[in-house]
C-alpha cells in the first residue's frame, strides 16, 4: 500500500473509532444516535449531565419543550425536566443520521415551569 493510500486509510478508520455509536434512542424525526466522542465531550465539558444518562432516551422520546437553534436550523433542543429546578437538555442535530451534539442541564426559567 502506498504511504498515501495508507495514511488515507488510516484516517478513514481512526474516525471511524471515534464516531462509533453507542446508543440509538428514538425521537419525533426518528432515530437519533449518541457517539462515543460525544458521549466523551458531554462528561468533560457537562460531567453533571452523567448521573442522568439514563433520562436521555425520555427526553429525545417525550420531550417537554423542543426548540429550534437560533444558529442551525437543523439543530434542535429537547428539554425536559428533571428535578423541580433542573432541566436536561439535549442537543441533536437532525440530519440523517441524526446524532446528539452535546446536553446540559440548566436551571429553570418560571416560563418553563
Amino acid at each position: 500500500m502506498a504511504s498515501d493510500e495508507m495514511l488515507k486509510w488510516t484516517r478513514q478508520n481512526f474516525f471511524a473509532m471515534l464516531e462509533r455509536v453507542m446508543k440509538r434512542f428514538t425521537s419525533k424525526f426518528g432515530t437519533v444516535e449518541l457517539t462515543d466522542e460525544r458521549w466523551r465531550h458531554i462528561t468533560q465539558f457537562h460531567p453533571e449531565v452523567a448521573r442522568y444518562s439514563g433520562r436521555l432516551a425520555s427526553v429525545l422520546g417525550e420531550p417537554e419543550l423542543i426548540a429550534v437553534s437560533k444558529s442551525d436550523s437543523d439543530v434542535f433542543i429537547f428539554y425536559k425536566s428533571v428535578s423541580r429546578f433542573l432541566d436536561l437538555a439535549v442537543v441533536a442535530k437532525i440530519a440523517k443520521p441524526n446524532f446528539i451534539l452535546t446536553a446540559y442541564l440548566r436551571t429553570k426559567t418560571n416560563k418553563h415551569g
